[in-house]
């Protein structure tokens, strides 16, 4: 979504991490206090939600990418969700997906 949408805020909580190249954090939604995370179900797919409460599925590794660093990805923490990153298909902040590729190029805005 936009970053003036609501929805679209989150407060980023640093974590410890095992590699100073690979910084953790948990997004906390400014709007509910629940936490980004990806799932995997059942079926072996993966779902994301804003329904989380912290725990391990909420962690993810964060990276720079692109030139000169203008996008981020978020990569899933955990062994169960191994190579999954946040993704948006579209500029609606309902249609969130995981995976890799393009789709997971973020845009991150810093409020003062």
């Amino acid at each position: 979504g936009s970053k003036d949408d609501e929805c679209a805020r989150w407060f980023a909580e640093p974590l410890q991490s095992a590699s100073p190249t690979k910084p953790k954090c948990r997004l906390k939604s400014s709007k509910t206090g629940k936490y980004l995370r990806i799932n995997k179900n059942a079926n072996n797919t993966y779902t994301v939600d804003a329904a989380g409460d912290g725990g391990k599925f909420c962690e993810f590794i964060r990276s720079k990418t692109g030139a000169p660093d203008t996008f981020y990805k978020l990569m899933s923490a955990t062994e169960e969700c191994k190579g999954q990153c946040i993704g948006c298909y579209s500029k609606q902040a309902t249609d969130l997906m995981c995976g890799a590729g393009l789709y997971c190029n973020l845009k991150l805005y810093q409020e003062n």
